[in-house]
C-alpha cells in the first residue's frame, strides 16, 4: 500500500468514527430510533436537559439556548446542559460566560446519561436527537428545540436523511419561529410543529432610535461565515461590484466584516472577526447598512441589528421575509450586481430607511427572550 492510499484509509477511517460519535451507538442502549413513550411532568417546577453539541463562544445558537435555559432557571426548573462532544466543562463554562455573562444552569459531559434521571430531555441538534432518543428512559418528556431545518445544511447524503429523519422520531417539536415549522410541514404534513418568536435579548441589545444620515464612507457592517447556508462567497461577490461601482463614481465605501474567524484574509473590506457584543454594538452604531444572508432560519444577528437602528440588507429566497415585511427589511436577489443596485437606490432615500428601521424595531418590543421562554414553557407543558 502506498502512502496516498495509506492516507486515504486512514481519513475514510477517521470519518466513520466520527460519524458513529455523532450519532451514538444505540446497538449498546438497545433501543429504537423512535420516542417510545411521552411522560408529561406532574410538578411545574421540573428537572430539564438541554442536549447539546458542545458550548462554542460566539455561537448564536448555543447563546440562544443558554438564553433559554437561564429564563427556564428563573421560572423555578433546574436545568443542566449535556454536551456529547469531548469538550472540558471548564472550556464550555468560560465559553458560555463570554456567550452569556449571566448564564445559569450546569453543564455537563454525557456521562449524565448514565447516571441522571431528567423530567424533560431537549433535543438542539439533529445528532442530539438521536442520544436523546438512545436514552430516553433516563428521561420523562422528550423534545426537541429545532433551530434550524438542518436536512439543507447538507447535499443530498446520509446526514441529509438522518437528519430529516428526526422529524419522524415522535419528539415534542418546538421551532426557533415559523419558517423550520413551514419548512417541516411541506416535507411531513401531518407532523404538529408549535413555535416560538425569533427574541432579541433587548437587556443588551437596547432599542435605539437614531436617524440615518449617508455620508462617505459609507460604512456596511456585513455578518459572513463559511457556512454554505450564509452564502459567503455570493456575500463576496456582490460586494466586489457594489464597491466596484462606487469606486468608478468616486464614492467611498467600508466594508467591515464579522462573524468569521480573523485570520481568514478576505479579497476586500476588513475582516473584524468574531465580536462581542459590545464591540458588535460600536460597530452597529458606526455603520449605515447591515448585510446579512438567511437562506435557511434567519439569524440573531438580523434582529440585534434592527435594535441597534439599523438598515438590514437580507435575501429575498431566503427566510428573511417569513419574519419580516417589506417595510421593516431591504431584501435582495441572489444576484452578483443586485447588492449595489439596491443600496444605490436607498442612499437617496434616506426617509425611507428611517421608515423601515422604525417599523422593525415596533416588533421587537413583544419578542424579547423572557416573553418568549414564558411562551416555550407553556407549549412544553401543553398536552398534544
Amino acid at each position: 500500500m502506498g502512502l496516498n492510499d495509506f492516507l486515504r484509509a486512514y481519513r475514510y477511517r477517521k470519518k466513520i468514527n466520527k460519524f458513529s460519535k455523532e450519532i451514538g451507538s444505540f446497538y449498546t442502549n438497545e433501543t429504537d430510533i423512535f420516542c417510545e413513550k411521552q411522560i408529561y411532568p406532574e410538578n411545574l417546577n421540573c428537572s430539564i436537559a438541554f442536549i447539546v453539541p458542545e458550548i462554542s463562544k460566539f455561537s448564536g445558537g448555543h447563546t440562544g439556548i443558554l438564553r433559554l435555559g437561564t429564563y427556564l432557571c428563573k421560572m423555578g426548573h433546574k436545568v443542566d446542559y449535556i454536551a456529547i462532544n469531548d469538550k472540558s466543562i471548564e472550556e464550555m463554562e468560560e465559553n458560555a460566560v463570554i456567550n452569556f455573562p449571566e448564564w445559569e444552569g450546569k453543564i455537563l459531559t454525557r456521562e449524565a446519561f448514565q447516571s441522571n434521571y431528567y423530567d424533560i430531555g431537549i433535543a438542539t441538534k439533529w445528532n442530539t436527537c438521536y442520544h436523546l432518543v438512545a436514552n430516553q428512559k433516563k428521561f420523562g418528556l422528550k423534545a426537541y428545540f429545532i433551530q434550524d431545518f438542518e436536512p439543507f445544511f447538507y447535499p443530498m447524503s446520509d446526514y441529509y436523511l438522518l437528519s430529516l429523519n428526526t422529524y419522524k422520531m415522535g419528539l415534542k417539536m418546538i421551532s426557533l419561529g415559523p419558517w423550520n415549522a413551514k419548512m417541516i410541514k411541506k416535507f411531513l404534513p401531518h407532523r404538529d410543529v408549535k413555535y416560538i418568536e425569533f427574541p432579541v435579548e433587548l437587556g443588551i441589545y437596547n432599542i435605539e432610535k437614531r436617524e440615518i444620515k449617508i455620508s462617505e464612507p459609507i460604512r456596511f457592517a456585513v455578518y459572513i461565515k463559511r457556512d454554505p447556508k450564509r452564502a459567503p462567497f455570493l456575500l463576496i461577490e456582490q460586494l466586489k461590484y457594489l464597491k466596484y461601482m462606487f469606486d468608478k463614481n468616486n464614492v467611498k465605501v467600508e466594508i467591515n466584516f464579522f462573524g468569521i474567524e480573523k485570520n481568514i484574509k478576505l479579497p476586500l473590506g476588513n475582516n473584524l472577526g468574531k465580536l462581542n457584543a459590545e464591540s458588535l454594538k460600536s460597530l452597529y452604531r458606526n455603520s449605515h447598512f447591515g448585510v446579512v444572508a438567511s437562506l435557511t432560519n434567519i439569524s440573531y444577528v438580523n434582529y440585534e441589528m434592527v435594535a441597534m437602528g439599523l438598515p438590514v440588507i437580507d435575501f429575498i429566497d431566503g427566510s428573511a421575509p417569513s419574519f419580516f415585511s417589506e417595510e421593516e427589511m431591504i431584501f435582495i436577489d441572489a444576484h452578483p450586481m443586485a447588492l449595489y443596485k439596491t443600496v444605490e437606490n436607498y442612499i437617496k432615500e434616506e426617509n425611507k430607511l428611517n421608515a423601515i428601521v422604525s417599523k422593525a424595531q415596533k416588533k421587537l418590543r413583544n419578542v424579547t427572550w423572557e416573553s418568549q421562554a414564558k411562551k416555550f414553557a407553556e407549549l412544553l407543558f401543553e398536552r398534544d
